[in-house]
């Protein structure tokens, strides 16, 4: 399904878009990966820098998925389909990871506003 629109998508493949938005956190597209699934991956290795760089900053730039996936990981964070928030161009999402817990510092600001 690559390269297509969300809408050529569903015109095409209407009971797998429908299945996709409908249980957006479990279903995987053909040849991808479920929304939990990605949760999990890039948690993994996120996990793993900040066990190489303990109390340490750490500035990452990344895909919006990955941006909603890992702060769906805090403790404040009120994202129930992490997917379902809007991360604009260039924001800056801001996370704290104290005592093992996760706190969202800022989501989603922008620095030009």
């Amino acid at each position: 399904m690559g390269g297509k629109t969300a809408d050529e998508v569903s015109q095409s493949h209407p009971e797998e878009s429908c299945l996709f938005w409908s249980k957006p956190m479990s279903t995987r597209p053909p040849n991808g990966e479920s929304r939990q699934e990605l949760t999990h991956r890039a948690a993994v290795v996120i996990d793993q820098i900040i066990n190489d760089h303990p109390d340490q900053t750490i500035v990452s730039v990344s895909h919006f998925g990955t941006i909603l996936s890992q702060a769906s990981r805090t403790d404040n964070a009120d994202i129930n389909d992490p997917y379902a928030k809007h991360v604009q161009n260039l924001s800056v999402t801001q996370m704290s990871h104290k005592n093992g817990k996760w706190q969202l510092v800022a989501f989603n600001e922008r620095l030009d506003a």
